[in-house]
């Protein structure tokens, strides 16, 4: 979110692709708005990593629309 929504080039930042700054013209026009989302609501987190029994559930139930 930081090297999206802040312009200034950084030595380590080279690496980034064209489509990062493809974010960065829609942040700049408008048209899209990062928000942060905590890990205890970030449905993704249920696809790449390992979570606690109870964590899974709460997030499984989000993907099915039951909470």
């Amino acid at each position: 979110m930081h090297f999206a929504e802040n312009p200034l080039f950084y030595a380590h930042s080279k690496h980034i692709d064209i489509c990062h700054h493809f974010v960065r013209e829609r942040l700049a026009s408008d048209k899209v708005i990062l928000n942060h989302c905590a890990s205890e609501e970030n449905v993704a987190d249920m696809f790449t990593k390992p979570l606690a029994k109870p964590q899974f559930i709460t997030l499984h139930g989000h993907v099915l629309g039951v909470v």
